[in-house]
Formats: C-alpha cells, structure tokens, sequence
C-alpha cells in the first residue's frame, strides 16, 4: 500500500501553505451524470474554486453515484487515518462501502443489502455518513422506497432511514430504523444531509413535488429540524417555496460543510437545466448561512449566494474540511500522482 506523509515544514514546502481548523483545505468526493463509473475529487482552500485530484477519475466501478465522503482518524496517533466512502451503485438496495488511506489506492468494495434490513425495501438511494456528536457513533443516512419505481415515479413514496455503521470495521452494527419526517409533502423526500449545530439537528433534503414529470419535476431543497436524531423531524419550509433563493424549482443533493470555526456552514445544492435531447445539464451553486443572520438557515441567515462553484464538472458529492497537515498532504499528494498510476488503482484491502 502506498502511503505518503508529509508533515510541518514539508506540507508548507510542497503546497505553499498549512491548514488549520481556522484555515482547512476542503476536499470534494463526488461523480459526473455523464460518467457514473468514476469517483472523482476536487480540493480547495475556498471552497469555491476547486482544483481536481485527478481529472480522469480516482476509482472506478461499475457505477458510483451519490457518494458521501468521510475521514475516519486512527486511535493510534502515529497510524495512517482512513477516507470511507458509501455510494449508490445502481438501482435496487444495494449500497456500497470502500476507503482509501492515500486516495489513489482503495479497498474492495463491501455491498450492504438494504432490502434484508428494511422489511419491503425496493430502492435505496444517496448514503449519507453521519458521526454523531452527541453519541459518538458512526452512521448513513438513506432513502428508502418500498415501490420497485421509487427511483423514477414522481408519486412513489421515499422516506429517510438511518443505519448505524462501523466505517473501522466497514459493517452495520445495527438496525436500520426509519426517521419521522413531517412535511409539505410528506412522502417524495430524498437526498437527506444532516448538521448538528450544538443545539439541534437539521436536515436538508430534495422535496419533490407533485405538478411536474421527466426532467421538468418540481424539486425545490426542504428543511427540518429535531430535538433528536432519529426524529421527528419537522418541515421548516412550505410547498411551492425557493426556500433558499437558487432561482429553479430544479435541485438535488444538498451538501453542508462549516466554513473554517466560523459561524457559517456553506451549502452546495446541484441544479440543472433541460438540454434539448432531454438531458439534464448540472451545475453545482453554493449559498451560505451564518449563525449571526439569526438561526441557522433561516431566512436572515442566508448570505452569499446564490453563485456557481468554480470547478470543471460534478454532481452528487459530499465535501469534508480537512485541518491537519499529515491528511492534507494526501490529497496534495494524489494530485500530484494523478498523472501516474491509471484511474481506479487497488491494491488489495486494509
């Protein structure tokens, strides 16, 4: 296994700089509509402008769509910590869990079944990591359909689940229990990203709406919030509403990351276009939301935004701030391989 370390005065010599948690360098994970076998990174000291890791994809699979990024440190101070990563590999229950200590090379893939933890499962759709605060445990975040069409009906119900989840172990340590969710809807939901503010947990979410079919479906971003997290969660935003002010009713895969130790989280929503053949034409836009506003993603605090990330292509992922300078040289690292070993490299698991 390859493993590249480079530490103080080596970080700041190979890439110019050092992260902090005042000062993190943001890490990217996520895929392009057009090319579903790769997983693909994108890093940033903005969280703005974004470089990729490696422009023709990290790994490859048959399919990596949705993918949540999460790094995991070792117990052990002196050991490599671990990326995890949980994706949705096609339609159908499956989803699919790998990790990488050094982003070029990655695990073999390990296939969990929602279908035999969720009684009538059909579809499962968007695994969300999720380490809890208040517990300390490890978790996704999913949802669930019990119609075979749930992935491509406007009508068939899709309701959050949460899975406990040893990314160490890379198994389910638990059961899977559904996650009560009240809203204008009520029953087309997906895509969940969860926070926790230090006083309660909030979930964005797609709110699919009834009134639109095909590519032109009515899908605004909702918010809801709980005392707890396994719910209830409830609604914050009313049907029919640009809550967040993108300027389409066409939007997926809300992302949360906290900008530095400021108070301010930056959301990343992916929108789209209808192209001519039917297609739709992606582009991620950003906006931000400060606790000095008022309450978190509330009206007042929405500031920044909406604007356009500045990154060649993506959709679907998940962004983590990295602030210690051993991890963030992995990625300076891989970047620097990437025209190296070929996309999609293992070597073996660990």
């Amino acid at each position: 296994m390859i493993r590249t370390f480079l530490t103080g005065l080596a970080i700041a010599a190979f890439c110019g700089a050092q992260v902090s948690p005042e000062s993190p360098l943001y890490l990217y994970a996520h895929f392009r509509d057009t090319d579903q076998a790769h997983l693909r990174f994108s890093y940033s000291p903005s969280a703005t402008d974004w470089k990729d890791v490696n422009p023709r994809g990290s790994f490859s699979a048959q399919a990596l769509r949705d993918p949540s990024i999460m790094y995991v440190p070792s117990i052990d101070p002196n050991a490599a910590g671990t990326f995890c990563f949980i994706v949705t590999p096609a339609l159908g229950t499956l989803v699919q869990f790998f990790s990488s200590q050094d982003l070029v090379n990655f695990s073999t893939i390990t296939t969990i079944d929602m279908g035999a933890m969720v009684p009538g499962a059909a579809v499962a759709w968007a695994p969300e990591w999720w380490h809890d605060p208040q517990d300390g445990n490890f978790y996704f975040f999913i949802a669930i359909s019990t119609d075979p069409d749930g992935a491509a009906s406007t009508t068939a119900q899709m309701t959050p689940w949460l899975v406990p989840f040893d990314p160490v172990a890379g198994a389910v340590t638990g059961a899977a229990v559904p996650v009560a969710l009240s809203g204008t809807t009520q029953g087309r939901t997906f895509d969940f990203f969860p926070y926790f503010d230090g006083a309660q947990y909030h979930l964005l979410y797609v709110d699919q709406q009834p009134g639109g079919g095909g590519a032109n479906v009515i899908q605004p971003i909702a918010w809801a919030t709980s005392p707890n997290l396994e719910g209830p969660y409830t609604q914050q935003t009313c049907q029919g509403t640009d809550y967040f002010g993108l300027g389409t009713f066409q939007s997926e895969a809300p992302t949360i990351v906290r900008l530095g130790q400021s108070g301010c989280v930056r959301v990343v929503f992916d929108t789209w276009t209808v192209a001519a053949d039917g297609a739709r034409d992606y582009a991620p836009v950003y906006r931000d939301s400060c606790l000095s506003g008022g309450g978190l993603f509330s009206q007042t605090s929405l500031v920044d935004g909406p604007d356009r990330l500045v990154i060649s292509a993506s959709e679907h992922g998940t962004i983590i701030p990295l602030t210690d300078n051993s991890v963030a040289a992995i990625v300076y690292a891989a970047a620097g391989l990437a025209q190296g070993p070929p996309a999609g490299t293992r070597s073996g698991s660990f």
